[in-house]
């Protein structure tokens, strides 16, 4: 083992016992060996140690199962090293500060809306949004209705929003655009579904203050 080696060991021991030490005690904290892991009511974090300092860092989002945040690096310099854990951190937090959204999409007999709902998690995913879309007949809704944040009607059954919206009164649900769900444009069909919610929560806001 020749010296820069050696001191490269004690940095990876020290980054370990420093790592412990910023874990908040909010967090539950699992310790090996060579592995460090943390979780709270909405993430688990992973840091793996391995061989030749090799240190992965990563976060799984446990109502999704999914990966949000990975990545691996070669200790070779302690504050570089640093700046990579807050960023970890940082991530973990905001996972924890939003929750997820549950889209559900409905048309006549549900199955335009399968093909529709099962790409737009393609693009979810590739965006890593912290979203989800299902899809169901309309003459379904009243019974799935309470486990979703907004429901879309598609363009072919957007008549019966007046009907819904006067039988379902606490329920937020609007139309898929024309163009998005005809055309196939999954990203404005996203981008729509999220400038809605950020509306609504600006309205929220908005009438928080003046209560």
């Amino acid at each position: 083992m020749n010296v820069d080696t050696f001191y490269l060991d004690v940095w990876s021991k020290i980054y370990y016992y420093w790592l412990i030490n910023q874990i908040s005690s909010d967090h539950y904290l699992y310790l090996q060996k060579d592995n460090i892991k943390f979780e709270d009511e909405y993430s688990i974090g992973d840091i793996q140690f391995y061989k030749n300092n090799i240190i992965e860092q990563s976060i799984i989002d446990k109502e999704t199962q999914k990966s949000i945040y990975y990545i691996h690096f070669e200790l070779q310099n302690f504050q570089q090293a640093v700046k990579l854990f807050k960023e970890l951190m940082r991530s973990f937090e905001e996972n924890a500060n939003t929750k997820q959204l549950r889209v559900l999409l409905c048309c006549s007999g549900g199955l335009t809306t399968s093909y529709f709902a099962i790409r737009m998690n393609d693009l979810i995913e590739l965006k890593k949004v912290k979203c989800h879309v299902e899809a169901t007949a309309v003459s379904k809704l009243k019974d799935v209705k309470d486990q979703y944040d907004i429901v879309l009607l598609a363009p072919q059954v957007s008549y019966l929003l007046p009907d819904i919206k006067n039988q379902f009164k606490d329920l937020k649900v609007d139309v898929i655009p024309t163009h998005c769900f005809a055309m196939r444009v999954y990203t404005e069909a996203l981008d729509y579904v999220m400038d809605l919610v950020e509306r609504d929560n600006n309205y929220e806001r908005k009438s928080n203050a003046l209560s």
